[in-house]
């Protein structure tokens, strides 16, 4: 699904990634989709953040983070979710 929400979103103006960090948004975005956290959206910066959400939880991941993560991955390192921050998220949104 998560694939689907990047091209998407890659087609749009706001949307200006190096090819590099776009293979880590792919891999970090199909990693979170295994998860059941799908893209919801992202907000441009010098470091853009990217939201995912499941039902009850949303996470915020900027490039550099995001960048970490998929080195710490294909290093074969977990996430440590438990040191993760996220936001609940209630039933008005």
């Amino acid at each position: 699904m998560n694939d689907r929400l990047l091209e998407i979103l890659t087609a749009g103006p706001d949307f200006t990634l190096s090819e590099e960090d776009q293979k880590h948004l792919s891999v970090f975005s199909e990693y979170l989709d295994r998860g059941s956290l799908f893209l919801s959206g992202f907000s441009p910066s010098d470091d853009p953040v990217f939201y995912f959400t499941n039902e009850a939880q949303r996470y915020s991941f900027s490039v550099s983070q995001i960048r970490g993560y998929v080195l710490g991955l294909k290093q074969g390192r977990a996430m440590d979710w438990e040191s993760v921050p996220y936001e609940l998220v209630s039933r008005g949104e």
